[in-house]
């Protein structure tokens, strides 16, 4: 999980902001409902990602996002969020239908083209269901949680 987290990873970790893992601790019921995933694969994925110093985690405390966690989640919502407002304005897709692309795109564009994208877009400050983009260094910019 050194420069390139899996998927999975990823995954967990913009589960965990999105629930508020930043400020309070998620429970593995919680990424239970939110991933539609196994309790078991939960508690063994949380111990990875502690290990890897993404989370901290105690059984029965659930999980919180580190600084190091909580900075690659918001580089994950950051290229989701992107690719969906390139998705509407730049192809013309609607709205609505525009989050699965974007949860498949996520994983798979490269940081180059993720800049290439906020350039050409003009370093957006919302998607186009108007959540805060995240900045380019995995900040918060003005209002971004």
């Amino acid at each position: 999980m050194a420069n390139q987290t899996s998927r999975a990873v990823q995954d967990y970790l913009k589960a965990l902001h999105s629930l508020g893992g930043a400020e309070r601790n998620v429970t593995p019921n919680e990424i239970v409902e939110r991933l539609s995933v196994r309790a078991p694969s939960v508690t063994g994925m949380f111990k990875r990602l502690k290990e890897a110093g993404w989370i901290t985690y105690e059984p029965g405390q659930g999980a919180r996002l580190t600084e190091r966690g909580l900075g690659e989640a918001r580089r994950v919502v950051r290229r989701h969020r992107l690719v969906e407002l390139f998705l509407t304005r730049v192809l013309g897709l609607d709205w609505s239908e525009v989050d699965a692309e974007a949860e498949a795109l996520e994983h798979a564009i490269s940081p180059r083209l993720e800049q290439a994208i906020a350039d050409h877009l003009g370093e957006p400050l919302e998607d186009p269901h108007g959540h805060p983009i995240p900045t380019r260094d995995g900040g918060t910019g003005s209002s971004v949680a």
